[in-house]
This record gives structure tokens, sequence and C-alpha cells, in this order.
């Protein structure tokens, strides 16, 4: 069920990071962006559940070691960057 529950976690968060990197911000693929910014939202979504999430969830989990569990946010935000990069390349466009 954890594995699963992961699965659909990581689905819904790609999506969001989609709509907020193509819908939001407009952002190009060009010149690795994707992968800087996947990076960035691997911290940020790692730092919301540390704070907020993780103290109602599991307080237990939160007095462990840390640095694995963000080292694998970063690793799920750099590969969600550059597996959006690769399904969506959006060439650089100037914007009026």
């Amino acid at each position: 069920v954890g594995t699963a529950l992961h699965f659909v976690m990581s689905a819904i968060l790609g999506m969001i990071f989609g709509l907020i990197f193509n819908r939001l911000l407009h952002m190009t693929t060009a010149f690795g962006m994707s992968i800087q910014l996947g990076l960035v939202y691997g911290v940020l979504i790692w730092m919301v559940l540390y704070v907020a999430v993780l103290p109602f969830v599991a307080p237990v989990l939160r007095e462990s070691y840390q640095p694995p569990f963000a080292a694998q946010n970063i690793l799920f935000g750099i590969v969600l960057g550059i597996t959006y990069g690769l399904v969506r390349p959006l060439p650089y466009r100037y914007r009026d």
C-alpha cells in the first residue's frame, strides 16, 4: 500500500510541476531549466513535508536521520525535470 501511495503522490506532484512550469510560469526547457526547477521543486517538497505534514502523520519519523529523505526528494526533482524536458520540449520564445 505504501508503494502504491508513493506512485500516486509522485504522479500528482509531477502533474503539479507540469502545470506550474508550463501553464503558470511559461518556462522554456532549454538550457536545462526544467532540471534546475525540478531540483528546487524537490527541495521545496521535502521542506513542506518535513515542516507541515510529517509532524502530524509520523512524528517519530521526523526525529530520524533526515539527509537520506532530503536526497531522495532532490533526486526525484532532478529526474522529474529530466523527464519533463524529454516529454515536453519547449523552444525558447520571446514574449511581447
